[in-house]
């Protein structure tokens, strides 16, 4: 084991320490300080703060010998040793002898201590810094001032918020403010409110002490609340007070409270929502296909195919045989989208053979394909979407034209966004979006496609969730509603839509009509921006107007889905009256 090579005899060396002693005690003192040996750490910390003690010039000891990086090696080891408590004494000494010398911070020095002591686990070492922190704050201006200015305010904060953080960890007894520590902090805290003049730095304890007052234990209860009512009191007296300052100071106060007690709501709804996405997101639909070969954890959509399975009708053709069934077949997925199902699911595939009629579509999880029926007969007219090859599509009556029609080799695609509100579903032929999209779509839906013959087939090309909607809107674009019958629908319908007017959805309650035109002049020029209220509080709805139809379809395409004030808002055409791009 290493030893030191220098131990003088303390009395002797220390009863004089002459400046010639210094420079030859110092650097073996450093010598030890520096070595592996720890058993000499602790005496040469002694014996250096004994010399800083005894030599007012400190500064040019630690500046010569270059003491505060040596130390720092021990008060960085944030461990209460005794290596810790004297290499922070003597930083401790240097800083106050050669700091500032403004009496906040000097104040900030005094209780330093106290407030450690304030922090012990000892109850009665506790409450006694308790005491006497009170004490100096009834007597002494400067130690108030500096409590209030220089951190202490965010030291309780730290202990209220650090306990309850770690109230679930498995170190709680190591790191849990104890009970009798919080204690003395609200009564402290109440010692100023009572004491000091200018309250600002308290706001940020509102939410804690709103909390206690809430939820507390008996006595923090209490505590809190006497403090809430000393808070108020001096926003009482204050209010009857001719200066224009204090005025506008108890105004700063109310509103910092108001807010930080709105801010805590919105973080327990955050919370809140986050779980539930959180609960929604653990979809588990392995099981309900024994064909899928494996769950893409990273879309949690499975992929129904490895490879690129052919969907012939010649493969159904013994199964037709054996059982009898007729050559009109409606093929559908074995996965069906769930109600609590998130994203945007794709559905894509080309058809050969063609000569006869074919489409694809989805349908309601309800609907039934019975045998020899086209997937609209019976009662499944109204529980299907379905787009033909001519370009047609149906849903209730006849069908409406719009779209392209499918030719053979073709990539055809049905999309369903199970995100938006309402739901929606678009097509696409060879990447090409379709002008007609449906809206309001089933919560649970299945696709599926005809085939009219055992000759054609259908190959599945692609199967999957992917990260946002590929629709973005063409011209002549046109949004029909499931469960209307289309063919009924009239230019004095309120399904119609503005030509430059649109509605803006899930807006947050405290968006104003300011926020909301500045957030679409982003895209464009807005001519008006409407929040709809009621009794004068907003009903989280609110239409906007813009110059011209290539900014509303700006507007549509590029803030649709995006956030404003936390929220993400959804943005359609204002049903109003037709309006065909």
């Amino acid at each position: 084991m290493e030893e030191s090579t220098f131990r003088p005899d303390l009395p002797s060396m220390f009863g004089s320490t002459a400046g010639s002693d210094v420079t030859i005690i110092i650097p073996h003192l450093i010598e030890d300080l520096e070595s592996d040996n720890t058993t000499l750490h602790a005496p040469s910390l002694r014996q250096l703060l004994e010399i800083i003690l005894a030599n007012r010039e400190s500064k040019d000891l630690s500046l010569k010998y270059k003491l505060i990086p040596l130390l720092n090696k021990f008060a960085g080891n944030i461990e209460k040793n005794e290596e810790f408590v004297l290499s922070t004494t003597i930083l401790h000494v240097i800083g106050v002898r050669n700091g500032s010398d403004d009496k906040t911070i000097l104040a900030g020095a005094a209780i330093d201590s106290i407030i450690h002591s304030l922090f012990s686990r000892d109850e009665k070492t506790s409450k006694s810094g308790c005491k006497a922190l009170c004490e100096l704050i009834e007597e002494n201006e400067i130690i108030r001032h500096s409590l209030m200015a220089t951190g202490f305010i965010s030291k309780v904060q730290y202990a209220f918020i650090n306990s309850s953080q770690s109230s679930s960890s498995s170190q709680q007894t190591e790191i849990t403010t104890p009970y009798h520590v919080k204690c003395g902090l609200l009564d402290i805290i109440l010692k100023l409110v009572v004491t000091v003049d200018d309250l600002q730095p308290t706001s940020i304890l509102i939410p804690i002490l709103t909390e206690l007052k809430n939820n507390g234990e008996k006595e923090m209860k209490k505590k809190a609340v006497n403090i809430f009512l000393f808070l108020n009191q001096k926003v009482v007296n204050s209010s009857s007070s001719d200066s224009k300052e204090k005025d506008e100071q108890i105004k700063q106060l109310k509103e910092e409270m108001r807010r930080k007690e709105e801010e805590l709501q919105r973080e327990r709804r955050r919370a809140d929502e986050a779980e539930e996405v959180s609960r929604v997101f653990q979809l588990d639909i392995k099981n309900k296909n024994r064909e899928i070969e494996r769950l893409q954890q990273r879309t949690q959509i499975i992929e129904q195919e490895k490879e690129r399975e052919k969907i012939r009708a010649e493969e159904y053709a013994n199964n037709i045989t054996q059982m009898n069934l007729p050559e009109i077949s409606t093929i559908t997925s074995n996965v069906v989208i769930p109600d609590f199902a998130t994203g945007v699911v794709r559905f894509e595939g080309f058809f050969q053979n063609t000569a006869e009629d074919f489409c694809i579509g989805i349908a309601d999880v309800s609907a039934v394909f019975e045998p020899n029926k086209l997937p609209g007969d019976d009662d499944n007219y109204t529980k299907t979407i379905r787009y033909y090859n001519r370009g047609g599509t149906s849903h209730i009556s006849s069908q409406y034209p719009g779209n392209s029609k499918i030719e053979e080799n073709q990539l055809v695609a049905c999309e369903v966004n199970m995100t938006s509100n309402p739901r929606t579903l678009h097509f696409f032929v060879n990447s090409q979006e379709q002008p007609l999209s449906i809206s309001d779509i089933p919560s649970n839906i299945r696709f599926f496609v005809l085939l009219i013959n055992p000759e054609q087939s259908f190959t599945l090309t692609r199967f999957e969730c992917i990260q946002s909607s590929s629709a973005r809107g063409v011209e002549r674009s046109q949004v029909l509603n499931w469960g209307i019958d289309w063919d009924n629908n009239n230019d004095d319908d309120e399904e119609q839509m503005n030509f430059n007017r649109l509605f803006v959805g899930n807006l947050n309650y405290l968006t104003t009509e300011e926020d909301l035109k500045e957030f679409f002049e982003t895209v464009g020029e807005v001519g008006d921006a409407t929040v709809i209220t009621r009794d004068g509080r907003s009903k989280g709805f609110g239409f906007v107007t813009m110059r011209n139809q290539e900014q509303t379809q700006r507007a549509l395409n590029q803030l649709n889905n995006r956030v404003l004030d936390g929220r993400i808002i959804r943005i359609e055409y204002a049903k109003n009256r037709r309006c065909i791009f």
